[in-house]
C-alpha cells in the first residue's frame, strides 16, 4: 500500500476518535504500522523509511504535510466526505479479502496503541530502537541522514519484542 493513501486513513481514523495528528506523529505511526506489518504480514507499506534526526520518516509524506509545521494536519476529503465516510470507504476498498481485513485490524491496533502518544514521545521511542539507531550509523545527531531503515531489521527487532 502507498503511504500517502494510508496517511489519509490514519488522519481520518484518529480525527474521528478526537485526536489531532501532526506530521511528526504521522511519520512515527506510519513507521510503527510498517514495523508491526513486517512482523505479521511481511509488510504493509511500499515506501521506504529514512533515518532522519527526528526519527524514521517517509520523505514524500514529510514534504506533503510540511506546510502544517508542528500544527495538526487539516485533512481534506472529497466533496461531501467526512472522516467517518472516508474510513468506511478505505475499509471497503482495501478490506476485500480476509488477509486485507487482518491488515486493517492490525493497523487499527497500532493506532490505538501508539496514536494516544504525543509526537515527542513517539519520536523518542523510535529513536531508542535498534532499526533507526543502526540506520543512523555514520551520521551525526544533527546531520541530514537519508539512510534507508532496513525492513528486514524492523522485522527482526519487532519480532523479538513479542513475548
Amino acid at each position: 500500500m502507498k503511504a500517502e493513501y494510508l496517511s489519509k486513513y490514519i488522519i481520518a481514523y484518529l480525527n474521528n476518535k478526537g485526536y489531532a495528528v501532526t506530521n511528526s506523529m504521522l511519520q512515527r505511526l506510519l513507521y510503527y504500522i510498517e514495523a508491526w506489518g513486517q512482523v505479521y504480514f511481511d509488510g504493509i507499506i511500499d515506501d521506504d523509511f529514512e533515518a532522519w534526526g527526528s526519527g524514521p520518516l517517509i520523505y514524500n509524506i514529510m514534504k506533503k504535510y510540511n506546510s502544517f509545521g508542528v500544527k495538526p494536519i487539516d485533512q481534506e476529503y472529497e466533496k461531501g466526505e467526512t472522516a467517518f465516510s472516508f474510513i468506511k470507504r478505505f475499509r471497503d476498498e482495501f478490506g476485500k479479502d480476509e488477509i486485507s481485513k487482518d491488515k486493517i485490524e492490525m493497523i487499527e491496533v497500532v493506532l490505538r496503541r501508539y496514536g494516544v502518544n504525543s509526537p515527542l514521545t513517539l519520536e523518542m521511542l523510535s529513536q531508542s530502537q535498534e532499526p533507526w539507531i543502526e540506520a543512523r550509523k555514520g551520521c551525526g545527531p544533527l546531520d541530514e541522514c537519508r539512510n534507508i531503515i532496513s525492513k528486514e531489521k524492523m522485522k527482526t527487532y519487532y519480532s523479538s519484542l513479542i513475548k
